[in-house]
This record gives structure tokens, sequence and C-alpha cells, in this order.
């Protein structure tokens, strides 16, 4: 049986072994400023409810999950505090406040093999997060925490990379609430814990320790250099994937006895400054277990740190190519060389499923498109191949759904098979679009799961998942889909629906849907939304068409009030007037203040 103790929650191990697909996509949202507690005395440290009370902290970790690995029987240990932390943590969790557990810190742990980091990842779904297993017991009973953070600095770092992947995969295999993942690293790049792990491009955040690290910390003579050459290090390391970069530094000068305390004023005038021109940034994370002294720092600096200016992405357009004549639409690298886009989507993948062998459709476009895909992808241009459109395809088991993501993992993204010709020769496409219109919606769900955790299975280039659904909700099709929470975005067709869009100047049909799309997405932190419209009149034949002026004018201006806008997506194959299009709007309605909108044109 657990027993608790004064010092900690000791637990059985985990039985069940899952299989796995992909990660819950990474968060956009920046955390601001994040705390550590469990580890001080209780009488200077507050219970957790307190913590989260001052109103300062958008994340708080339960320190520390410290005893694991090798056969031994997870531990959780807090120090002399006692009781009350379940209703805690869900008195955090409706003030706001994510709540996640830390693994690591000072205590006795490792991961010995591949099976070990499984069995602790077991754990760790089942007794903290979404999972549910007979053989272990919730030390916090029903509540789910938000995400679980990895301080680690002691054992083997073989095996965190497999623990990660294995961990994401879990929320998979079933509808469970979406967590994050962070890592709390040295300052030193690459770390050697984590290193590896962090590579894999699942993290949510990384705040890596810039104190205690002569090589990375603020010096105690307020030389910046050396921590700012490091953060850039870090950016460098981190631009690649979707994961927010925060800097960790000590709330006192009793943690940081080998330097790196930075004055709060020194860090409000000198350093935030430059980490706000970073679009990584992500906030503050403090380290420190004295209240009075973190909370203290933590209001000193809130206004100024954590408070970013605009980023804007003055050429973001993506577009579809591939089903207008050559000689309107031209080459997909033309497409590219505009300069007006940020994806383009191969369009259409259109026969798969049902046994059928899948086949890409690109009317009389032919040869060239491999070179094209690798100059556009030279240039910045992310490049995915759209399934779907008017095509014959159709999903008719879980069996079936796997067959296809099979096809498209090894065919088009970073799979290999001998059986599978791949059509771009070695070229990794960027992403996979969903477009469905016929077929059953029922395996669409398995499929975009089965999909992303193919990725999980080898060391491959992370790929992007997009939906374009019609603008009612929820979409017949791809609506269970997209409440996987696995798109990074999705582009409703707001035209062909009368229901929900813009008609002889009325904008409050597409405004209205427009803001059912953010309250269903809102809960998926990694989705961006962006508005589909047709380029020219002849792409909608049943409404929806907005004239450029009016959609700079009346409709952008409400869209970027919204932190999950994304951009525009462009629906038309005929160049000349997309591209006019795209021209006439670019400048106004694809440079947002809170993210990094693209225009999206599909041709």
């Amino acid at each position: 049986m657990v027993s608790l103790t004064n010092t900690s929650f000791i637990f059985l191990s985990a039985i069940l072994v899952l299989s796995f697909c992909k990660h819950s996509y990474a968060s956009s949202v920046s955390p601001g400023l994040v705390a550590y507690w469990g580890q001080g005395v209780n009488d200077e440290e507050g219970n957790l409810a307190v913590t989260c009370a001052t109103g300062y902290y958008s994340v708080v970790n339960i320190a520390f999950l410290d005893t694991f690995g090798a056969g031994q029987e997870p531990v959780i240990n807090l120090g002399d505090h006692t009781g009350g932390v379940s209703s805690d943590i869900l008195t955090c969790q409706e003030q706001g406040v994510k709540v996640y557990i830390s693994l690591g810190g000072a205590g006795i742990y490792n991961l010995t093999s591949e099976e070990d980091a499984e069995s602790v990842a077991d754990y760790v779904w089942n007794a903290l997060l979404g999972g549910k297993s007979d053989a272990v017991k919730r030390p916090f009973g029903d509540v789910v925490l938000d995400g679980v953070d990895l301080y680690i600095e002691g054992g083997s770092p073989k095996y965190w990379p497999h623990f990660v992947k294995y961990l994401k995969g879990l929320y998979q295999t079933q509808d469970q609430k979406v967590f994050d993942l962070s890592a709390a690293p040295q300052c030193v790049v690459p770390d050697y814990y984590l290193g590896e792990a962090i590579s894999t491009g699942l993290f949510d955040y990384v705040w890596p320790h810039f104190h205690n690290n002569n090589p990375c910390n603020y010096g105690d003579d307020g030389d910046i250099g050396k921590l700012t050459d490091a953060w850039s290090k870090w950016n460098s390391s981190l631009s690649q994937f979707s994961t927010k970069l925060l800097l960790g530094i000590p709330a006192s000068l009793d943690q940081a006895p080998s330097g790196g305390y930075i004055p709060p004023d020194e860090l409000k005038e000198k350093i935030c400054p430059i980490l706000k021109e970073y679009p990584i940034y992500g906030g503050i994370m403090l380290y420190g277990y004295k209240d009075d002294k973190r909370d203290e720092y933590a209001a000193a600096i809130k206004d100024s740190c954590l408070t970013t200016s605009p980023v804007t992405n003055p050429k973001g357009l993506v577009v579809y190519w591939g089903q207008g004549e050559n000689d309107e639409e031209g080459d997909l690298a033309e497409t590219c060389a505009t300069g007006y886009y940020s994806i383009v989507n191969i369009a259409f993948l259109d026969t798969f499923g049902d046994g059928q062998a899948p086949a890409i459709n690109l009317g009389d476009h032919t040869g060239g498109v491999s070179s094209d895909i690798l100059t556009c992808q030279e240039q910045g241009v992310k490049v995915y191949i759209s399934l779907g459109g008017a095509g014959i395809y159709n999903l008719t088991s879980e069996e079936d759904a796997e067959s296809v993501a099979d096809y498209v993992w090894n065919a088009l993204l970073g799979g290999k098979s001998d059986a599978v010709k791949r059509p771009f020769g070695d070229i990794i496409l960027d992403g996979v679009d969903l477009y469905i219109e016929g077929g059953s919606p029922k395996y669409w769900p398995h499929f975009v799961k089965y999909l992303k955790g193919l990725y999980q299975t080898q060391d491959q280039k992370i790929f992007d998942l997009s939906a374009a659904p019609q603008c009612v909700l929820p979409d017949y099709y791809l609506g269970e889909a997209i409440n996987t929470g696995l798109f990074d975005s999705v582009w409703p067709h707001f035209h062909n629906n009368p229901d929900c869009q813009y008609s002889d100047g009325d904008t409050g049909k597409l405004t209205n849907a427009w803001s059912r799309w953010n309250a269903s997405l809102s809960q998926f932190p990694g989705t961006k939304l962006f508005l589909g419209v047709p380029a020219s009149l002849d792409q909608a034949p049943s409404g929806g068409y907005i004239e450029p002026d009016v959609l700079k004018e009346q409709i952008c201006p409400t869209l970027n009030e919204y932190a999950i806008y994304g951009g525009i997506m462009l629906y038309g194959f005929k160049d000349g007037k997309r591209d006019e299009y795209a021209v006439a709007i670019k400048d106004s309605c694809v440079t947002g203040s809170v993210s990094l909108p693209g225009l999206i044109s599909s041709m």
C-alpha cells in the first residue's frame, strides 16, 4: 500500500505499458512568470494556494518527484508540507494557474533502459496526468495536473528522449486532457542531461538556469555578455521547434552561491529589453522557495519583463497549389518566388483508403515538382501535402486509417519503406493538410493520432498538421479530429456557407462564426485559427467573396484582437487574381501583435 509521510508521498510504480502516438502540440502561448513550490520551509514558503493567489505566476511547478527509475518506487518529496495539496491544485487551476509536477532535483533517480523509461512514464501518466490504472494510486486524487517538468541533474542522459516521446504518446491513446512539457536545463548548450531530449522538439517550454554557471550567467561586475551569448545559442537551438524559451534566474542571493543573481533593476533595464526582441521569448522562471523574497522579485519585474513588443511577420501568406491550369497557375517554384506565402499546400492527394492505391492529382502539372519543393524550402516556405478535395477517398476502419497514414509517412514525410515509392524522391515535406469533404468522418481522429505517433518512432523531421473545414461548427468531416488538439493550424472556409460567411456588407455571420471557432480551439494552445476566404468571385458561387478593402478595414481589425489569430487562407488557383489579392491585404491582415500570423492561399 502507498503511505503518506511528513516528507513524501510513496507510490507503487505503474505496470501498464501502452503503445503510443505523437505529441499534444507544443504550446505557443507564453507562460509568463514561472515558480517552483514544495522545497521551502512551510512557514517561509506558504502553501500552494497562497503561491497561486499572489496573481504573479502562470505556472507553478510542484517540486519534486525526486525518486524514480531503476526499479524504485516513485516518491514525491514536498519537504515539511503536509496535506491539502490536492485542493490547492484545484484552487490554482480555477484561478487560471497551471500546475506541473517537476521530476528530478537533488533526489535519487536514473533511467536505466527504454523499458525503465516507459515504466516511469506510465507512472507519471496514470498517477498525475490523464491516465488511470488500478495498480497505481493517484496522490492528488482525481485532480489532473497540467504538465510535466524535467529538472534533471543526475543519472544517465541516455533514455530521456525515449521517456518524453513515450509519455507524449500516452496522451494519444485516449481522449484526455492535453498536458504541457517543460525542461529546466543548465544554461550551457547543450545540456548534458537533457540536451538530446530537448532536441526531440516535444517541449512546450525550456527555462535554463542562468545562475551557478559561470560560463553563461550574469557577472557580479554587471557584465551581461555571457548571459546574452548563451541566450542567443539557446534561441538558435530551439527556433526550429514550437518551443518558448524562458530565462531561469534566482529570486535571491542565497539561491546563487556560485553567482548569477541579477538585481531586479538590472534585469528590467539591461536584460529584458534584449530578450523581448526574440520571438521565442516566453518569460521568466524564478527559482527560490522563500515566498516573500520570490514574490517581491516577481512584483518588481513583472510589468517590465512580461510584456512583449508586438511581433510581426509582413510576408506571411500560405497557399494551395496544383489544381489550376499550368498557364494560369504557374509552377510551384513561381508561387513560392512571389515572396508572399509562408505555406504552400500541394493539392491534392485525392485518392486513398478503402483498399485503393493512393494517388496525387496535380492536374496538368507534370515534372519538376521535386526540385520546386526544395527551392521553396530553401526560401523558407513550408510545403504541405493536402489530402482530400473533390477526389475518391474514404477511411473504412482503424486499420485502413493506419494504412493511409503509413503511406503518407513513408512516401511524403520522414519514413522509409521498400514497399512504398516516394513520388518526390528523398525530399521530406513540412506538413499534412486535411481538406476533407467526403467519405466517413469516423476514423479521422485515429488517423491523426496514428500519423503523429509515427514521428515518435524515429529521429525524423517534425511535421505540421493543418485542417481546412467548413466554417459551420463543428465541421461534419473533421470536427472530432480537430478536437484531438493535434492540429497546428485550422483554416475554415468562410465562403460558400451562407450561415457563416460575409454577405452584402454584413460581417455579423462571419464574425459570430469566428468567435465560435475561437471558443472551440482556445483549449488547444498549439493551434492557430486562420480565416479562409476566396481570392476571386469565381471561387464563391454560393457567396462569401470579400473585397480586399472590406477585409482590411472591417474584418481584419476584429481578427487581430484574438490571440488565436494566425492569418488568412486564400482559396483560388489563378495566380494573377490570387497574388493581386495577397498584395492588397498582406500589410493590413498579416501583421498581428499577438502571434506570427500568416497568409494562407488555397489554390
